[in-house]
């Protein structure tokens, strides 16, 4: 999909990807929950520019 990453970062938002000049934030991965719902996925996806399409042929 064209991101590098993810790259460390600092703070609440340890890591993050990158494509050009946007950035999108990853949810921390040490957290208690191993999953993460479908509202934070279908962020994730919306700051990142990627349909919901997109990403079930990348799957």
């Amino acid at each position: 999909m064209g991101f590098d990453g993810p790259n460390a970062g600092t703070g609440k938002h340890p890591e993050f990807m990158q494509r050009g000049a946007q950035t999108v934030r990853l949810p921390n991965k040490h957290s208690k929950k191993s999953d993460i719902g479908r509202t934070l996925l279908s962020n994730i996806l919306r700051n990142a520019g990627i349909t919901t399409s997109e990403w079930d042929q990348a799957g």
